[in-house]
This record gives structure tokens, C-alpha cells and sequence, in this order.
């Protein structure tokens, strides 16, 4: 999936979080930001691969999702140690705050195994093996080219629609 669409999928998932937790309205804008932060973190890999080539185009080359940041056990990792070294007394926010950037995270992780070049690394590190649903067999701008071309990119458009249709929602809800 292309940015745009984890950053939508960040977006729904945090929305998510504030009513499956009922945050309060002092919580949800920052639930927001960091529901689309996380949302887009595992492709911040992207920013090493720029600063390594110097310039701002992907090639057959890039194959990021053999990076750890495309794997679950750093995630999951990160979550149980963010809840175990939590204060007792600490306040829902923080709860609500693990919760989003966890899922959005694991979302994004999700997403890229549909219509991906070659799918994510869900067993590592006990294995290697790729897996994903509609793997395109290609990276850089030719799977953007394939992607773009295939019914996949659909599930994308979706997620954005979906994240339009909730953003004017409430727009209109507080006019």
C-alpha cells in the first residue's frame, strides 16, 4: 500500500480507539496524530533508503519489507514492554495511547501483505518465507506501475474514501 493509504488507515484506526474507548475530547486529537504517526512508522525505513541512494526515487532495489520494521515481534515487543514498565498510576490516556499506535502499527503491517511486491516476513525471525495475498512480484516504481493497475489498490481507495467520509462527518457534526 502506498503512504496516503496507511496514513487514511492510521486515521480510522485511531478514530476507532477513541470510540471503542470512549477517550475523552481532550484525548482524541493527539489519539489522531499519533493513530496516523504510527500508521505510517514501519515506512520510515523509506528515510534511510533516500539518505543511502541521494535521491528520491525507488528502485528494483528496494525490497523494504525484508526490513525488522516490517515484521511483528518488534511491535509486539514494544507493546508489552510499553504496558509492563507503565506507572501504576498511570491514566487512561496512556492506555489509549499504547492501544492506538499498537493497532495502527499492526494494521499497516496487515496492509501491506495484499497486493504487496512480495509480501511480509510474519514468522520472523523464525523464518524468512514472504507471505501475502496478490503478491505482485515486483518493487520500486514497477510495482507502484502493477499496484496501481491491479484490484488491490480498490482495498486503498476504500480505506481513503472511508477516512474522507469520516473527516466530513464530522465536519458537518459540528457545524
Amino acid at each position: 500500500m502506498r503512504p496516503q493509504g496507511h496514513i487514511a488507515a492510521g486515521y480510522l484506526v485511531s478514530q476507532a480507539v477513541i470510540g471503542l474507548m470512549a477517550a475523552p475530547a481532550e484525548e482524541q486529537l493527539a489519539l489522531t496524530i499519533l493513530g496516523i504517526a504510527a500508521g505510517i512508522f514501519p515506512d520510515l525505513d523509506v528515510l534511510y533508503y533516500f539518505a543511502r541512494k541521494k535521491k528520491l526515487i525507488f528502485d528494483d532495489d528496494f525490497v523494504h519489507h525484508h526490513w525488522v520494521s516490517h515484521t511483528f515481534p518488534p511491535y509486539f515487543l514494544a507493546a508489552l514492554l510499553f504496558y509492563h514498565a507503565r506507572p501504576a498510576n498511570a491514566a487512561a490516556a496512556f492506555l489509549h495511547a499504547g492501544i492506538t499506535a499498537f493497532s495502527s502499527v499492526i494494521v499497516h503491517l496487515l496492509l501491506d501483505m495484499v497486493g504487496s511486491g512480495d509480501g511480509i516476513m510474519i514468522a520472523w525471525p523464525f523464518s524468512r518465507r514472504m507471505v501475502g495475498i496478490g503478491k505482485l512480484n515486483a518493487r520500486g516504481m514497477q510495482w507502484k506501475r502493477l499496484y496501481e493497475a491491479s484490484p488491490y489498490v480498490r482495498i486503498e481507495y476504500f480505506i481513503i474514501l472511508s477516512a474522507l467520509f469520516h473527516i466530513f462527518g464530522k465536519l458537518l457534526a459540528n457545524t
